[in-house]
């Protein structure tokens, strides 16, 4: 891919792709026409955070194989540490508007303490002097629901975010309870149930295990959309790059050949009026914001240590909730706040125009996998970006518009995707 006249110019099925960077994002085919220059839209400003990754409980009731919590312990979050990271977003959220996923280990091991959590912040919120515009989401393995458990969530209108890992038999490999046993079953269940009755619909995310010697993208979505849940996320798993499921160039050529390969099926469907693999993410993503004319071009792919943070059940702030393990990452506590500014200023400059492999990058303000944790794990050094990853997010770009120019070529399937991208996808968490 390459820029020219203010297009990002590339070939994808044979057919050469012109997407003029500047809003909005009018895809076409042939020749490239010049457009008005993009860099004056750039966001290169960000709120500072807006996002806490609360961890309710380190305990955790499965055993997945791929899972980056090293040391889980037993630690659960006390009301005297809830009150305390209330008094620190008082200080410190420059933002009316706050977002809490609820996280874990497993957060409905502790539904009570979620209960106190978030009746403890309404309490607080009403009797202080600023007030925040709350919402929250939490992200749970879907084994433990009953329910008090949908009604809670539904009446405080909280977003479910659940794992399910493509199919059966790769899910009852990699997420096993503490005696072995696959889940799949309870947590299709569960997820369904919880789709059923909560307003906003249950995001599933998959992490694809490339360990497998053959996979099917399109099998991986219908195994899920047939069940009725219709927002699915891919991930490719954190890791080392001598581990198992690290990518490899022939892993790369394979993740290629399988995106080509949901582009055609996405493509023949719906010119039969069969929407049912619109709703995968990241494609989703990239197509509901320019079919709904919300184009945006950020300098900025993650907030880690800045937009948002991590909050441990101990008190202690880290960028994510993925550093929570590595305490050269720590930044503070709820008591004292952020302590360490210099570690805090790296996050703060996290971003394309910073980093020396993006800079150059032709998609560097639409890349939305620049992941500092990833960086770490893989290179040592989250300024080091990993190249596979790199691949398969320019792959994603590179497929995502060429399935919007398909799109734009058929009025009626652009109106229905508009109006079901706008209800169901439109507005999910950017940290699906």
């Amino acid at each position: 891919m390459e820029l020219e006249m203010n297009n990002l110019v590339y070939e994808y099925k044979g057919k050469k792709i012109n997407v003029p960077l500047f809003q909005p994002w009018e895809v076409y085919e042939g020749l490239t026409n010049i457009q008005p220059n993009f860099l004056e839209e750039v966001r290169k400003k960000r709120e500072f955070s807006s996002y806490i990754t609360l961890h309710i409980t380190n305990e955790c009731n499965l055993n997945c194989t791929y899972c980056f919590e090293k040391d889980k312990g037993n630690f659960t979050i006390s009301e005297d540490k809830i009150i305390e990271l209330y008094s620190f977003l008082l200080k410190n959220n420059k933002s009316d508007n706050l977002e809490i996923r609820l996280f874990g280990g497993e957060p409905l091991l502790k539904f009570n303490i979620i209960k106190r959590i978030i009746n403890t912040f309404k309490d607080l919120n009403n009797h202080s002097s600023k007030n925040f515009n709350i919402s929250y989401n939490i992200f749970t393995n879907a084994t433990i629901i009953n329910n008090e458990i949908i009604d809670f969530l539904k009446e405080n209108d909280i977003q479910v975010f659940t794992s399910i890992d493509c199919n059966k038999q790769i899910h009852n490999r990699n997420r096993i309870d503490i005696n072995g046993n696959g889940t799949y079953d309870k947590v299709i269940k569960n997820a369904k149930l919880l789709n059923k009755n909560l307003s906003q619909r249950v995001v599933v995310r998959s992490i694809l295990d490339t360990s497998e010697e053959e996979w099917n993208l399109v099998e991986y979505c219908c195994s899920l959309f047939d069940q009725g849940l219709l927002m699915y996320s891919i991930e490719f798993p954190w890791t080392t790059c001598d581990s198992l499921y690290a990518l490899s160039n022939e892993k790369l050529n394979i993740v290629k050949r399988k995106i080509s390969e949901y582009c055609d099926e996405y493509i023949n469907r719906i010119k039969r009026k069969d929407f049912s693999l619109i709703g995968l993410h990241p494609f989703v993503k990239y197509i509901s914001k320019a079919i709904n004319n919300d184009t945006t071009l950020c300098m900025y792919s993650c907030g880690a240590g800045y937009s948002g943070l991590a909050v441990t059940a101990e008190g202690e702030i880290f960028p994510c909730h993925a550093f929570t393990n590595y305490e050269k990452f720590k930044l503070g506590n709820t008591k004292r706040g952020i302590i360490n500014k210099e570690l805090l200023e790296v996050f703060e400059n996290y971003g394309a125009d910073n980093i020396k492999k993006c800079n150059t990058c032709s998609v560097k303000y639409l890349c939305m996998n620049r992941c500092p944790f990833d960086s770490f794990i893989y290179n040592g050094d989250v300024f080091s970006i990993n190249d596979f990853r790199c691949e398969i997010q320019k792959e994603i770009i590179k497929a995502s518009f060429y399935l919007l120019n398909e799109i734009n070529k058929l009025p009626l399937q652009k109106r229905v995707i508009k109006m079901i991208t706008k209800k169901l996808f439109y507005n999910v968490d950017k940290h699906t």
